[in-house]
């Protein structure tokens, strides 16, 4: 089975990769064996490899070293030294999507330091979840393309939570679908059933 992704290099020229999905059940399923933080199909950023996974962390960053809100809270509240932290994120997230297990540090004490220091609230991280969709929509496109949003969502979730000592927003049952409200109470109802 094969997936075609469609990959766009900062030039904005698309063109076409063709992957070998080799984890993949005889239906075309991924099949995943090892649980990975956020989801675990990570067939998304395999078309484009570690060049894609570079380009990807090199164009966020620029991104949030000039933005307004997040520029100054990177360069100089947490005075971040791009040469050392640029690798550092190459490792994290070739970790989060390849499970290469290249990442070595503590993201959550990383952050939690800040929390006296600047604005790590829920708009915060909102803001960087915005700004990581835009260059992943400007840099990929496809139907795994949103995998590596999907994963950058839960960890801006667990960051807030952790970082401020409050439930996770994911699990809060006012945020909560009427579906999913549904689902919820035929669960609890066969368990009471029990």
């Amino acid at each position: 089975m094969h997936d075609h992704i469609l990959i766009r290099p900062a030039t904005q020229v698309a063109y076409s990769v063709v992957t070998n999905r080799s984890n993949a059940d005889g239906a075309g399923h991924a099949v995943n064996s090892t649980p990975t933080f956020g989801h675990a199909d990570t067939s998304f950023l395999a078309a484009g490899g570690e060049p894609g996974l570079r380009s990807l962390v090199d164009a966020f960053y620029d991104r949030i070293r000039s933005d307004e809100k997040l520029g100054p809270v990177f360069n100089e509240v947490a005075q971040i030294n791009w040469e050392t932290h640029l690798p550092k994120m190459y490792d994290f997230w070739d970790t989060v999507m390849f499970r290469s297990g290249t990442f070595r540090g503590d993201p959550i004490a990383a952050h939690k330091k800040l929390g006296p220091l600047t604005d790590m609230s829920k708009a915060t991280f909102d803001h960087w979840l915005d700004l990581f969709r835009q260059t992943v929509a400007g840099l990929f496109a496809g139907e795994k393309a949103g995998h590596i949003v999907r994963a950058a969502e839960d960890m801006a979730n667990v960051l807030y939570s952790k970082v401020n000592d409050v439930p996770d927003p994911r699990f809060d049952p006012a945020n909560l679908t009427d579906e999913q409200r549904a689902r919820y109470a035929a669960y609890r109802e066969g368990k009471q059933a029990e």
